[in-house]
């Protein structure tokens, strides 16, 4: 989050997904003061691609990230070390992003998609796939696509 912008992102190790998996009925609610916004990156395998944890993390620190604050963070999710073979043994190529606005109308579920504003009784959690073709109608083009870019890096 940003500001007045929020952002979910979503990766699919295949160009031709359209499919996300949404955990929640919150994960798709913007919060109160803020427009959210939906990332859905497309990545694949390929040996000798530019994308790695490695690269990724030297890119992050050379745009002005606290590398202290970024190996810890890392750190936390399991990756002692960033630039080891164990992270870095598969790369990736950047073959798609498409930005979505989520409004009223996308698909989605939410707490207000049940009676009281919460899940029925008994239902401890909810997990759901989203196939994006349903809501191409919310997917921004590129003007503005890079206008929320811009916004929410700014």
């Amino acid at each position: 989050r940003h500001g007045s912008l929020a952002l979910e992102t979503k990766t699919s190790t295949r160009v031709d997904s359209t499919r996300v998996q949404i955990h929640g009925p919150d994960q798709l609610l913007a919060p109160a003061d803020a427009r959210l916004y939906l990332a859905h990156l497309r990545i694949e395998p390929a040996g000798g691609a530019p994308l790695s944890v490695a690269a990724l993390r030297r890119e992050i620190i050379g745009s002005g990230a606290d590398e202290l604050i970024l190996d810890t963070s890392l750190a936390a999710l399991g990756c002692q070390e960033p630039e080891g073979d164990e992270w870095n043994h598969t790369t990736f190529s950047h073959e798609a992003l498409d930005f979505y606005e989520v409004v009223d109308g996308f698909p989605r579920i939410v707490s207000s998609s049940f009676p009281e504003n919460a899940l029925p009784d008994g239902i401890v959690g909810l997990e759901y796939g989203l196939d994006l073709t349903h809501a191409r109608d919310y997917r921004l083009g590129e003007a503005a696509s890079q206008e929320m870019i811009r916004s929410f890096a700014s």
